[in-house]
């Protein structure tokens, strides 16, 4: 299985060779120049990292080593332009910065936005496609309407997909030449990221991880009526945050429901106290990767632009897994050293314990 990794403006070539060394079979990275943030601000960002200019590549002239870099190394770079949505006032200078961007040799785009993508088109860029998480592809006709009109080489899965709805999906596909791409550590954004209508700029006051208590963290799964929610949030999102509405109601039965119990956090006989881990991986999808691989996931997608402590750490255990066909529950919870934190509800990238592998 390939790794796939981002990087950002405190990469550099010597650092990218290490982790190339490392395993990492494939990059990506976003570019927002000075001269965007000046105009719109760094909130609204050129792609879904809008964490600050730490998350990026600021200047073009480091971005076009880092490419060099990795292609002087044989793997691949993409460049993320997968925000929701461009609008009519922000166009022209996307097309200004992908018009920078194409002269620079990277390998593809990865995108989230349908329009977009039939602008790139339109522009002339004829390099290849990835579709971004953001692009909410649940299923296999979504997955064929981007696939027969721009082309697409791969699918990034959704994050709170479990396991057999994957499976599914990808049988259905099975007649397209793609590639399948999975998130397995890190975050794991509470609104799958394609249906987050708040701010995503780290600053603090997101709707994510300022206003979402932890009983509804710990739910695993929306329930039965979550799709009806969502399309009136869609159709009428301006009266959503009102009280009284769906959505309103929505996230006062989550509130009032009881919490998973929670297990004791660590013993002293289990490895090391599970805070440590917790704050390292958030989520940890170590335990799937067999199961990912056996029903033919392509690539492992490792997120962490803008955290360069973590990275290392990250590609560490995920290629040690990976590395290891036969790799058991056991052997990866070795690897995080840590009962407590596995026994977390929160905890688990894709909840193996409660659903059908």
């Amino acid at each position: 299985m390939q790794l796939t990794v981002g990087l950002d403006r405190s990469d550099k070539p010597a650092g990218i060779d290490e982790f190339m060394a490392l395993g990492v079979d494939e990059f990506f990275a976003g570019f927002v120049p000075g001269e965007w943030s000046e105009r719109f601000g760094w909130e609204v960002g050129l792609n879904r990292r809008t964490f600050g200019g730490g998350c990026q590549f600021t200047d073009i002239d480091e971005l076009r080593e880092a490419i060099q870099t990795v292609h002087a190394g044989g793997k691949r770079i993409l460049i993320t332009l997968n925000g929701h949505d461009y609008g009519h006032e922000r166009l022209p200078m996307v097309r200004e910065v992908v018009q920078a961007l194409e002269g620079l040799g990277h390998d593809g785009y990865v995108v989230a936005d349908p329009a977009l993508m039939g602008y790139l088109r339109e522009w002339g860029v004829d390099s290849l496609f990835h579709l971004s998480t953001g692009g909410g592809a649940f299923n296999s006709e979504t997955i064929r309407f981007y696939h027969e009109r721009f082309g697409l080489r791969r699918v990034v899965i959704p994050r709170k997909m479990t396991l057999r709805e994957m499976r599914i999906l990808m049988e259905r596909v099975a007649d397209l030449d793609l590639e399948f791409e999975v998130m397995v550590i890190g975050y794991r954004c509470h609104f799958n990221d394609e249906f987050c209508f708040s701010l995503h700029c780290g600053t603090g006051n997101n709707l994510c991880t300022e206003h979402v208590s932890t009983p509804k963290q710990l739910r695993g799964r929306f329930p039965g009526d979550w799709k009806d929610i969502i399309e009136e949030a869609i159709d009428y999102p301006a009266e959503q945050f009102s009280e009284g509405s769906r959505l309103d109601e929505f996230s006062r039965a989550l509130e009032a429901a009881a919490p998973p119990e929670r297990p004791p956090p660590e013993s002293p006989q289990e490895g090391q106290h599970s805070l440590l881990p917790l704050t390292m991986f958030n989520n940890c999808g170590l335990c799937a990767i067999p199961a990912l691989r056996e029903m033919g996931v392509h690539t492992l997608k490792i997120p962490v632009r803008g955290a360069p402590w973590q990275k290392r750490y990250y590609l560490e255990v995920v290629r040690a897994v990976a590395n290891q066909p036969g790799a058991t529950a056991a052997d990866c919870r070795a690897l995080v050293n840590s009962a407590g934190f596995c026994a977390l509800p929160e905890a688990c990238y894709y909840h193996l314990a409660d659903q059908e592998k």
